[in-house]
């Protein structure tokens, strides 16, 4: 196995087990893609949603799609508040929950090595330790060694440890005043078009200099 993917799996079981951490310490993490507005004030109302059909129709235009995951202690009113506090980060004013679901997140360390471990808890596998714990060495090429034999590197790792948390899962719609949507997004594409032909001008007003004659 090359070093950069052996440097990839160890980032992404870092980054597996430090969201887990967080999810076990009562934080929550959210995933988002779309449009975001300027927040909205900490006791402007923001609509929850349970059923498509709930919706007023036409008064909410679609500004985006995320996730949020949270602990499972998190019950619905702990859910409800905390996707309030992200829709009017965002400048959403109404959320539909699409779907809720509890889940286990696992991911994999080496043996010796748990992420829920204290601070203080030395390592007791090395990214260099062979199976039998003696350390090995490695070759500019990427290769381990070990007794004057090169080998390949997953051979000699040591066996995995699975870790997991049950979070819970929601998968939300953020939406916005159609009307008020419809205003803001013709503010930003007038704004950005006078923008654009101010940085027109600037151009055609620049004079590039013709290159020094070489030596």
């Amino acid at each position: 196995m090359k070093k950069s993917d052996l440097l990839l799996k160890f980032t992404a079981q870092t980054a597996a087990a430090a969201l887990l951490l967080l999810l076990a310490a009562g934080c929550t993490s959210f995933d988002y893609v779309g449009r975001s507005f300027a927040p909205l004030p900490e006791d402007a109302p923001v609509s929850i949603f349970r059923e498509a059909d709930a919706l007023p129709e036409g008064k909410y235009a679609i500004m985006g799609r995320g996730v949020l995951t949270a602990p499972k202690k998190y019950d619905r009113y702990d859910i409800d508040e905390k996707l309030g506090e992200l829709a009017r980060e965002y400048g959403a004013d109404a959320v539909l929950i699409v779907n809720t679901r509890s889940i286990l997140k696992t991911f994999n360390v080496p043996e010796g090595n748990s992420p829920f471990a204290g601070p203080s808890s030395p390592s007791t596998n090395p990214t260099n330790a062979a199976p039998d714990g003696q350390p090995l060495a490695e070759s500019s090429f990427g290769t381990e060694v070990q007794d004057g034999v090169f080998s390949d590197a997953a051979t000699l790792r040591q066996r995995q440890q699975h870790y997991g948390r049950t979070v819970v899962e929601v998968h939300v719609i953020f939406y916005r005043n159609a009307q008020e949507m419809h205003t803001m997004l013709e503010n930003q594409r007038r704004r950005a078009d006078e923008i654009a032909s101010q940085s027109a001008s600037e151009f055609h007003d620049v004079t590039v200099p013709e290159p020094a004659p070489k030596k």
